[in-house]
This record gives structure tokens, C-alpha cells and sequence, in this order.
């Protein structure tokens, strides 16, 4: 029991008071039949030995609900406010010193308990780890975050991991459990995948690559825009690498935007016709589109392209995770441009057949995320 334990129901300090009879037990003035009424309900004399107990029920507690005995050095008890933690660290201080018994050993190790506190801290990163990434996603963890649960500096653990790993002083079953979790070895590759995850969302809700230069990830932070100018930099040095060139226009990535704000086309340029492939198999649901976003920016959109995933790939689409449609960005199109496209159709009679029509492009609009024809 704590010594500071009262009892809910009436507020007495019993945790002072069972002090106290300690206390006169050692002194050796406790009646015999006061030491056998509290042996009956399991009071131990030895304080040392009753804390031992304690903090082993509170770390059987810890296992079973974390599945691991790496407790964090400020953890306390939930139920008892036992500070778990702090008699951990001194059940490995007295191991060290050779004061702890071989009982004592042999159940702490049954419960999965090290000695070896920097083995004890990488266990302790390396769970922090696994709960960054199945809330974030990846293992690209900011150099200034701390795991929200237990205080744990995570971001710091991780590089201090990477510079091990440059020395050549870290363990090949250490570096195998990182991979596992996605650890980059060098900081420059974390950054482009965050920075390539974010170039994802924003292409997601804005149907565009073209981010602004001072523009943020709104659920993130990230500075997309001045990451953006720094890829576009370094492909004219000739320093990013052909896979990172590969992923970047996989997203219809402009290498060389046009600078100052787009023209519009006079009313004297004359409209073009877009021809789009023809698509031979008969699919009354499929219908190219233009999309005019907020932003004035133009996407073309396939509905019922989920039919034809290799072909929308192949040309050039990506499916939207906000809309669910396969949109390609396009900076030619013209508001006065026409689009040429084949549609099926069946008769009542059963006959089938394909026919192209022209539409003008702006007759389409983007509304509340949704691809409608205009009113």
C-alpha cells in the first residue's frame, strides 16, 4: 500500500498508519496479537520487500497492456500511481552493483526485463517508433518531436540512430529493425518523401501540381512550395537522381512553370479540336471532361474510368483519393478549346455502335469537390 494512500470511503490515512505499525514493529513494541491480526490480512514487515512486490504487480500490469517491459523512465502505476519507472531504474542500478538477489533476477527477466539500459532505450525508441508509424504513415519523424504518450524525444533518438549508423557503430539486428519500420538513412531522403507525400495531397484536392511558393501542408506544416522550387533546382543541376525525376512526373510535374500569370487566349485565337483515344470497347458510362477548379486552373476528368486503369495510366491520369476520378492536369487547354471524344451507345433494338461528339470544354465546372456539368 502507498504511504500516502487514504481510504475513498472515509478519507483516513491508512497508508500513514500502516507506517506507523511498522515502525513500532521494528522497535519491537507491536503486541503479538496486533502482528498476527495484520500477518492475517498479508502485511509484510520488510518495507524493501513490499515495495519489490509492488512494483511487480505494476509491471506485470505494464506487460500485459503494452506487450513489453520497456517502461519509460517517468511512467507511473495508472491504478496506483506507482512510479513504475523510477523503481525500474533501480532495480538495474542494484543489478549493476551485484545487490540484487537471484530470485529477484530470474523474475525480472521472466517478465522481459534488460539490463543493458542503452539496449533498454533503443527498445524504448524503437516501440516510440511503431506508434509514430502506424499513426503517421511512414518513419519520417521530425527532428524535434516527442512521442505524445510518454515524453519519449523521438525525433532525436532517430538521428542519433542515423549518425550511429554512419559510424559504423550500429548493431546489424538494429539497423534491420529501423528498415523494417522505413528508417532512410539520410535525412535528404526522408524530407523528399514527406515532401512527395504532401506534392500527393495537394494534387488530390487541388487537381494541380502547381503549388504556390509560399504555400504549407495544411496537416502537416510542410513547406511544399519552397520544397517544390528546391526539386526544380536541383533537376537543372543535374543532382536528383532518375528515380526521383520518375516520381515527380508521375504526378505531371512542370520542370520549367511559366513564369507570371497565365494569359488568356483573345477572342481572335482560334479554337482547337483535342482528339482523345478512341476507346473500342463498349462502355456507355465513360465521358471525358474539363474541370475548371476555383483556382481557374483546368483538369481533364474521365468518369467511369475505373474500367480502364491501364489505359488512364498509360496516357497520363491519376485517380483522385478525394473524388475518386481519374484527372490529369493540362496547362494547354484553352476555355475556348473544343474536346473531340467517342462515346458508346446502345439502341432499344440492341444495336450498338460508337460515335464521336464535340463539346466546348467549358460547359463543365468543379463544385464542392464534384465533377458536374454546369447549370
Amino acid at each position: 500500500m502507498p504511504a500516502a494512500y487514504k481510504d475513498p470511503t472515509t478519507g483516513y490515512a491508512l497508508g500513514k498508519w500502516l507506517s506507523h505499525q511498522r515502525a513500532a514493529y521494528c522497535k519491537g513494541k507491536l503486541s503479538p496479537e496486533r502482528i498476527a491480526a495484520l500477518e492475517a490480512l498479508g502485511v509484510t514487515w520488510d518495507v524493501l520487500a513490499y515495495k519489490f512486490e509492488e512494483g511487480l504487480s505494476a509491471l506485470r500490469r505494464f506487460r500485459d497492456e503494452h506487450g513489453h517491459a520497456n517502461v519509460p523512465t517517468i511512467y507511473r502505476d495508472p491504478p496506483t500511481g506507482f512510479t513504475l519507472g523510477v523503481w525500474l531504474s533501480h532495480q538495474r542500478a542494484a543489478y549493476r552493483q551485484g545487490e540484487l538477489s537471484p530470485e529477484r533476477i530470474a523474475v525480472l527477466e521472466a517478465l522481459g526485463v534488460t539490463w543493458d539500459v542503452l539496449a533498454y532505450k533503443f527498445e524504448e525508441g524503437l516501440s516510440a517508433l511503431r506508434r509514430f508509424r502506424e499513426q503517421i504513415g511512414h518513419a519520417n519523424v521530425p527532428a524535434t518531436y516527442k512521442d505524445p504518450s510518454i515524453g519519449f524525444a523521438l525525433g532525436k533518438w532517430v538521428n542519433n540512430q542515423r549518425q550511429a549508423y554512419r559510424q559504423g557503430k550500429l548493431l546489424p539486428d538494429r539497423v534491420a529493425a529501423l528498415e523494417t519500420l522505413g528508417v532512410a538513412w539520410s535525412v535528404l531522403d526522408d524530407k523528399f518523401e514527406e515532401g512527395l507525400d504532401a506534392l500527393r495531397r495537394f494534387w488530390d484536392g487541388h487537381g494541380s501540381v502547381e503549388v504556390p511558393k509560399r504555400h504549407k501542408d495544411p496537416s502537416t506544416g510542410f513547406a511544399l512550395g519552397t520544397w517544390v522550387k528546391n526539386q526544380r533546382q536541383a533537376y537543372r543541376k543535374g543532382k536528383l537522381s532518375p528515380d526521383r525525376v520518375a516520381a515527380l512526373n508521375a504526378l505531371s510535374f512542370a520542370w520549367n512553370p511559366p513564369k507570371g500569370p497565365r494569359k488568356t487566349p483573345s477572342p481572335s485565337t482560334p479554337a482547337k479540336t483535342i482528339h482523345w483515344p478512341d476507346f473500342s470497347a463498349f462502355d456507355p458510362e465513360l465521358a471525358l471532361r474539363l474541370a475548371i477548379l476555383p483556382s481557374k486552373r483546368r483538369v481533364l476528368v474521365f468518369e467511369g474510368g475505373n474500367r480502364h486503369a491501364d489505359v488512364m495510366r498509360r496516357i497520363g491520369f491519376r485517380k483522385s483519393e478525394a473524388t475518386q476520378l481519374w484527372v490529369r492536369p493540362d496547362a494547354t487547354i484553352s476555355k475556348d478549346d473544343i474536346v473531340c471524344w467517342s462515346v458508346a451507345f446502345r439502341l432499344p433494338d440492341g444495336r450498338s455502335g460508337v460515335r464521336s461528339i464535340e463539346r466546348p470544354l467549358t460547359e463543365i465546372v468543379w463544385q464542392s469537390g464534384e465533377v458536374r456539368d454546369a447549370a
